[in-house]
């Protein structure tokens, strides 16, 4: 029996007996765990997010007195915002670090599934993404004037729960090929013009026409246009539309990071 061959029957015991599961969730926990430690990862993630709509969606928009739906699409638009930060800070700049401090070579050698690793960094992304969801329609409803029902504030959190997963993929996108010095700048680099160029800072209607024509070649446009769309506050295509786009990107995400991720084994 070969070597490889007997590394993946021990993996196939893991999953048949049971210890997988106990693994993802430990793993998951642990996670979870060790970001919310982590200044560096909370500040931008949930910090960032939750004063920039504090400012833009309660400070600005009480001083113009905006209407319920611009109140609305805010709180869409910026719960959007902090899901893209948790996903692509939890995955770019973590597998990154995590990547050259050889955490990856150590877990391709054990034998728990690899793809473990990564469900627990998605578990956690969720997890961060669902605390800055809450707290930003806590103040919109609350101070915001958004004054969203339950049945749109479910249907928002289910789309944008739903963003952590094209966002990561990008995040992984960046983890496996940038550096773990440099992964922060990028990360930035790529996040904030993402928003801006996709109508989440100010109206895209706001913006030079050639920006609004490259506009609908973002992921995030799309995201922010569901979003908005699941409280009634944007007209846009069609939800499959949106969803379809989002997941042609989750594709290519994914084959960024499979092709960095196996120029790492070799």
């Amino acid at each position: 029996m070969t070597r490889n061959s007997r590394w993946r029957d021990i993996r196939h015991k893991y999953l048949r007996d049971g210890r997988a599961t106990r693994i993802f969730l430990l793993e998951s926990a642990y996670e979870v765990l060790k970001l919310w430690r982590l200044p560096s990862f909370v500040i931008p993630t949930i910090l960032f997010p939750v004063i920039f709509y504090v400012l833009f969606g309660l400070v600005l928009s009480s001083t113009f007195h905006t209407t319920e739906s611009l109140a609305k699409l805010m709180v869409a638009d910026f719960g959007a915002l902090g899901v893209m930060a948790t996903s692509m800070f939890g995955f770019g700049v973590r597998v990154s670090v995590e990547r050259g401090q050889g955490w990856l070579e150590l877990k391709r050698v054990s034998p728990a599934p690899i793809f473990i690793y990564f469900a627990s960094k998605l578990v956690a992304s969720v997890t961060f993404s669902a605390t800055v969801i809450l707290i930003i329609l806590v103040l919109g409803n609350t101070f915001g004037g958004a004054h969203l029902g339950g049945e749109q504030v479910s249907l928002l959190g289910a789309v944008l729960l739903l963003g952590c997963i094209p966002f990561s993929a990008l995040g992984l996108a960046i983890g496996c090929f940038a550096e773990a010095s440099a992964a922060p700048a990028v990360v930035n680099a790529i996040l904030w013009p993402l928003a801006f160029l996709s109508g989440m800072w100010i109206p895209l209607e706001m913006l030079p026409r050639s920006l609004q024509r490259f506009a609908p070649f973002l992921p995030a446009f799309h995201f922010s246009r569901l979003a908005g769309r699941s409280v009634g506050a944007t007209e846009s295509e069609p939800a499959w539309f949106h969803l379809l786009i989002l997941g042609v990107f989750t594709l290519c995400f994914l084959a960024i990071a499979a092709i960095g991720f196996r120029r790492d084994e070799r």
